[in-house]
């Protein structure tokens, strides 16, 4: 329920449209989404009178498990399971009777299996087991990217962890042998979005400094799933500005809440709401002066850390902070020589010996930041300040054998957000690392292009989303055994997007896009590479920036 206040809203707790205590919390900006007119196809009934878009007409008949889930109906603990595979569904509970022992016995011989093996000297499993022996093999996929590789046989939390997830993925990828049937149900992850506007759980008050991200991924989810193919109604887009332009700070930039100081990961997170909603007058709340005035407060001009930018006054100095504060210049036409002065050489400090780029100078190399750090350098046009090679021999390295998506550093477990700071690397590095057509190995002759070269395997990006990731009440999540949050829905359907768009060179020769894994129901919106937004968005935006002036240049106190 709303008050009659945008800023206030009474939530519920996280159980799907079911009864419960209201909790306040605070909003991210809309009390809701009306349906206009009747019943909108493919929606379902919230108890408090609106309409929700839970399902599609792809998705109705023998899908009604799923809407079983959503609507509140599904048995406390019998814990109803879809499978992701088209036109199945089943309960794991009914699994686990029909192949003789319940859950709990099955946990106790679980239980009982663990204490055997650590009486017995902690015997390996997963892929140390195999190449050690005295063990049952791992589990075995035709779709395995690398080789088993021999370990030091030092066994650990991680490599135990490591065999425990590929076991659960292995099991998921398993239902559905047929990759072609994979489905992604965007009906269900648009009512969980729509929901999200709406108002958050209670949990996610421990987010209240980062509210304008929430917003952000929120609204980029809906971006790809082609939902806003039709505008936002003038109203809900009209409290979205509102609440943004109470984020703006009065010395430049957008804080995590109405009246929070200025942080350049907010400030990033509500420009790109902006910019996604498309809308002059969203533009129009933007003071571009004062947004630059902040950049430069935050920009550091001395020491080590030269060349970089603290993401707040007096915060930390990092490769994100760096990537935040130029995508936010390049968008608003505020990009100036003395905002881009040591910024290559900052990111260029940061690379590893790995190849990957760290937070700052000395640190581990990491998706993310790496992302950030190469995406701060096409902005400028700097990217040859890095060592290429090493970059991309870092980055291919990071796609998990047997689960197909990408860990966010060196002996991680896979993360499905990853999928976009890592796989998000490839469309901006492929043109840096084949900039001409290839030699033909065979007759010394350059009869290919490099156009439609994948640097990494697509297909099983996509598998691990689709068949690993979806929840039965909406979202995704970051592995098997975890919850669905927006954070992780955002980027795994951004990464997924990108996987989708790669070009693939045929026999022929000819490069063309290859169909998305699971049909063209499965095809997201295209999402630039750079600021990962819809190229359409980030056009208009640019485009409408362009006609303003370049800021005027004021001496800062250091930071």
């Amino acid at each position: 329920s709303t008050s009659s206040s945008s800023t206030t809203l009474l939530l519920r707790p996280r159980r799907p449209f079911g009864g419960g205590v209201a909790v306040p919390v605070p909003p991210v900006c809309l009390p809701s989404l009306p349906c206009q007119g009747s019943e909108p196809r493919g929606a379902v009934l919230h108890p408090a009178g609106r309409w929700c878009w839970g399902f599609s007409e792809h998705e109705s008949g023998e899908r009604r498990a799923v809407a079983a889930a959503e609507g509140g109906r599904r048995r406390r603990g019998a814990d109803v399971e879809r499978n992701l595979c088209r036109g199945e569904a089943t309960t794991r509970e009914g699994r686990e009777k029909r192949s003789g022992g319940t859950r709990r016995k099955r946990k106790r011989k679980e239980g009982r299996e663990a204490a055997v093996q650590v009486m017995d000297g902690f015997r390996p499993s997963g892929k140390a087991g195999k190449v050690l022996g005295d063990m049952e093999p791992p589990v075995q996929r035709e779709s395995r990217l690398f080789a088993n590789v021999k370990t030091d046989g030092v066994y650990t939390v991680t490599s135990e962890e490591q065999a425990r997830l590929e076991r659960l993925c292995a099991d998921l990828l398993e239902q559905c042998p047929d990759p072609a049937k994979a489905y992604l149900f965007k009906g269900v992850h648009q009512g969980y979005l729509v929901r999200g506007l709406a108002g958050l759980p209670g949990g996610y008050s421990s987010l209240d400094a980062s509210r304008p991200w929430i917003l952000f991924w929120i609204l980029h989810s809906l971006e790809l799933m082609g939902f806003f193919r039709r505008k936002l109604p003038k109203g809900d887009a009209k409290r979205v500005y509102e609440f943004l332009d109470r984020c703006q700070s009065e010395t430049g930039g957008f804080g995590g809440g109405p009246q929070q100081r200025s942080h350049l990961a907010p400030t990033y997170a509500a420009i790109m709401s902006v910019v996604i909603l498309g809308d002059e007058n969203g533009y129009k709340i933007i003071n571009r002066q004062k947004m630059y005035d902040f950049l430069m407060s935050v920009k550091v001009k001395k020491g080590p850390l030269r060349g970089g930018f603290a993401v707040t006054i007096g915060g930390e100095v990092d490769t994100r902070g760096t990537y935040t504060s130029l995508a936010v210049a390049s968008i608003l036409n505020i990009i100036t020589p003395e905002l881009v002065e040591g910024v290559a050489e900052f990111i260029q400090r940061n690379q590893t010996y790995e190849g990957g780029i760290g937070a700052e100078p000395g640190n581990e190399a990491h998706g993310g930041y790496t992302y950030c750090g190469l995406a701060a350098l096409r902005i400028i046009g700097r990217t040859d300040a890095l060592d290429l090679n090493a970059l991309l021999r870092w980055t291919t390295q990071r796609q998990m054998s047997l689960e197909g998506g990408f860990q966010g550093r060196t002996n991680k477990l896979v993360d499905s957000c990853y999928s976009w700071w890592v796989g998000g690397i490839f469309p901006l590095l492929q043109p840096l690392v084949l900039p001409h057509p290839l030699e033909d190995e065979k007759e010394g002759t350059e009869s290919q292009s490099s156009e439609g070269v994948a640097l990494f395997d697509t297909g099983k990006l996509q598998e691990y989303i689709l068949l690993c990731c979806q929840m039965d009440n909406g979202g995704l999540r970051d592995k098997p055994g975890k919850r669905s949050d927006y954070y992780h829905t955002c980027y795994a359907l951004s990464g997924l997007s990108m996987a989708q768009h790669q070009m693939h060179r045929e026999q022929s020769g000819e490069s063309k896009l290859k169909e998305a894994v699971g049909g063209s129901h499965n095809l997201l919106m295209k999402t630039d590479p750079t600021y990962n937004a819809t190229p359409e968005s980030v056009k208009k935006a640019i485009d409408f920036f362009k006609k303003f002036p370049l800021p005027e240049a004021k001496e800062q106190k250091q930071s």
